[in-house]
């Protein structure tokens, strides 16, 4: 009896575990050596800057790139091994790249406040008081404010979109005392003379970070009538106690980043990142890890489903309702101007 030839079933058989876990470790390879090579780019182009930087930072991507798409086999595992040494090399040199408290800072974050502790009272050092002529140029002048945590009746949110991309926002709080002053703190950029914000540059330890510490005549007052932002600020639902827990952090970090300076950077350490970092303090695992908090033009919405924001109104409607940026620039630069942006609240 012959045997009749017909198709040959395939092989529907998996590959063995060994061809598996070697493919995935030649994947996870090939991913850490394009994600160094990237990381290495962005290190030499803004850790040399200029124009040396952006020379250096092109010609490596680009021998990367000419190494990595025109090699095969041995060769190119030799090549990626020789980049991945250049990157350890890198990294290695990062290490030693320090944030400093001592260069030549723009004239406005030049000198920061000081904050001293006797009990329940605080006495600011250096309290900011700006008065801003334009984005670039303002008369500063600074004063020492005694203050008694018995007296702090409120907290304040703010929110400040800056571009076009609606995610792009700087936020700070403002603390509210019963005599009818108030302490805006507002973690920013620490820049040189001269110096201009990029936000890439800013996660390749280009920028130091600070707290500045002054009156909403100059922090709030500088977004709504000087850059004529859009700004919205929301009372923050908080105990007397976490409203002094809350405010005496940030003094005492704003103290820590004068003698222990931080790096700014623009997905671990910003102004809404510093914020969350003591609400922590006072509540762990009250702010949950969001895009919003880093997009912090969407911060405001996030407090709002966290039930941080004092109001019981529908967000759309707490929005339109504490937009502040119209009402500030309806009048002047008065000793009202904190009183009126909280008109009809």
């Amino acid at each position: 009896m012959g045997y009749e030839w017909g198709p040959m079933e395939p092989d529907a058989s998996p590959p063995p575990a060994d061809g598996r876990r070697e493919r995935a470790l030649r994947i996870l390879f090939r991913a850490a050596c394009v994600l160094l090579g990237a990381w290495c780019t962005g290190a030499l182009r803004f850790g040399i800057g200029g124009t040396a930087g952006a020379v250096v930072a092109a010609l490596f991507a680009a021998g990367f790139a000419a190494a990595w798409w025109s090699t095969g086999g041995i060769a190119r595992r030799r090549v990626a091994l020789a980049f991945l040494w250049t990157g350890g090399a890198v990294l290695g040199a990062w290490a030693f790249v320090l944030p400093s408290a001592d260069r030549p800072w723009a004239f406005d974050v030049a000198r920061l406040a000081r904050a001293e502790f006797d009990g329940d009272r605080v006495t600011l050092r250096g309290f900011r008081r700006a008065r801003w002529e334009t984005p670039e140029r303002a008369v500063l002048t600074f004063s020492d404010e005694t203050l008694d945590l018995g007296d702090l009746v409120s907290v304040d949110f703010m929110v400040e979109p800056f571009s076009s991309f609606e995610g792009a926002a700087h936020t700070l709080l403002t603390f509210g005392f019963r005599d009818g002053r108030r302490v805006a703190i507002s973690a920013e950029l620490r820049k040189e003379r001269g110096e201009h914000f990029d936000p890439l540059a800013a996660c390749f330890r280009r920028y130091e970070l600070c707290y500045v510490v002054g009156d909403e005549q100059d922090l709030i007052h500088l977004r709504t009538n000087v850059r004529k932002d859009r700004v919205y600020l929301y009372p923050v639902r908080a105990t007397p106690e976490q409203r002094g827990r809350l405010f005496t952090g940030m003094l005492r970090r704003a103290n820590d980043l004068r003698t222990t300076p931080e790096f700014y950077n623009t997905l671990t350490n910003t102004c809404t990142t510093s914020i969350v970092r003591h609400v922590e303090e006072l509540a762990p695992g009250t702010v949950p890890l969001s895009w919003r908090v880093l997009l912090p033009g969407y911060a405001d919405e996030l407090a709002y489903d966290l039930g941080l924001l004092d109001t019981d109104l529908p967000f759309a409607e707490a929005k339109r309702r504490f937009r502040v940026d119209e009402i500030a620039r309806g009048g002047g630069n008065g000793p009202d101007f904190s009183v009126r942006i909280r008109a009809g609240r």
